[in-house]
Formats: C-alpha cells, sequence, structure tokens
C-alpha cells in the first residue's frame, strides 16, 4: 500500500476509537501488508518504533523537510531498496 500523508497515521488510538483516520497506517501493518509512506513529516518517535516492530521497511530519519527537489534526489540513499521490498 502507497500511504502519501504529511503524518504517520501511526496512533494506536486517537480519540477513543482505533477506527480512525490517526490509527490507519497502524491497522494496515498489524494486518502484515507491506507499506510504502511517501511525504512523512510528522511522526513521533513513539510510533516511528511502533512502525518499525510492526514491519514497515521505508527508510527513516532522512532529512528532507527543507530541501529543494535537486537537493532531495541525493538525501536518501535508497539504493539498498528494491520495488520487491514493498510488494
Amino acid at each position: 500500500m502507497v500511504q502519501i500523508d504529511a503524518h504517520g497515521d501511526m496512533s494506536f488510538e486517537y480519540e477513543g476509537s482505533h477506527h480512525n483516520h490517526a490509527c490507519v497506517m497502524r491497522r494496515v501493518l498489524e494486518m502484515g501488508l507491506p507499506t510504502l509512506p511517501v511525504g512523512i513529516r510528522a511522526i513521533c518517535r513513539e510510533e516511528t518504533a511502533d512502525s518499525r516492530d510492526l514491519g514497515s521497511r521505508y527508510p527513516q530519519g532522512c532529512g528532507v523537510m527543507l530541501l529543494s527537489p535537486t537537493q532531495l534526489s541525493g538525501a536518501c540513499n535508497f539504493n539498498h531498496f528494491s520495488w520487491r521490498d514493498f510488494i
């Protein structure tokens, strides 16, 4: 599943619900589906750790918030990933 979002949506529960917009990617990972998050700019340390524990395989910690598209192209090393890693 490709997630195009600014937020991780990895909350265990939000406003008393496990089925909320802030929890959807946690539920997806709990189902064991492969994910490819794109554009995440806001995720807390706990949710980042949880995403790894649940099997998320996307590169974490790439500093991309204030980069131009040209700079962004060299910001993260994705060479160790192939499209098969996300299927």
